[in-house]
């Protein structure tokens, strides 16, 4: 005769969890074709330059004040000088960025892609590329 309600013993969370475990195992599905299986991304390095003119072989450009501002924190963390702070919190410091394509791919590698050109503005986007 099998118990219910207040008498019906409580399964332990450990059984719980194993069964979970066991039906998200079964839900996963294979890859489909075309689908992108690889972790390719654009790693970012920002350096704080010396200088507020742009330096050889770079372009000023204007970013959001609230990327500024996350980049701006992560240098405050390091030791600066209080000249150096004070350009920073006042978002007159100038970075320099360097984007690079990294990660892995099943059967290929990662790098960098144009997915529109219209003569002025080319956009690039870090994916996997294959031998065709």
């Amino acid at each position: 005769m099998k118990r219910t309600g207040r008498a019906a013993p409580r399964r332990s969370t450990g059984a719980r969890k194993s069964a979970k475990a066991a039906r998200a195992a079964t839900a996963k599905r294979a890859g489909t074709l075309g689908e992108n299986t690889g972790d390719c991304k654009n790693i970012e390095k920002w350096t704080l330059l010396s200088g507020s003119a742009a330096p050889t072989g770079h372009t000023a450009v204007w970013v959001p004040n609230k990327t500024y501002d996350r980049v701006a924190a992560a240098f405050l963390k390091d030791h600066r000088t209080a000249a150096e702070k004070k350009s920073l919190r006042e978002r007159r410091a100038s970075f320099s960025l360097e984007m690079k394509c990294d990660g892995t791919c099943d059967g290929g590698w990662c790098a960098p892609l144009i997915i529109s050109d219209d003569g002025s503005v080319k956009v690039w986007v870090c994916d996997c590329e294959y031998f065709v």
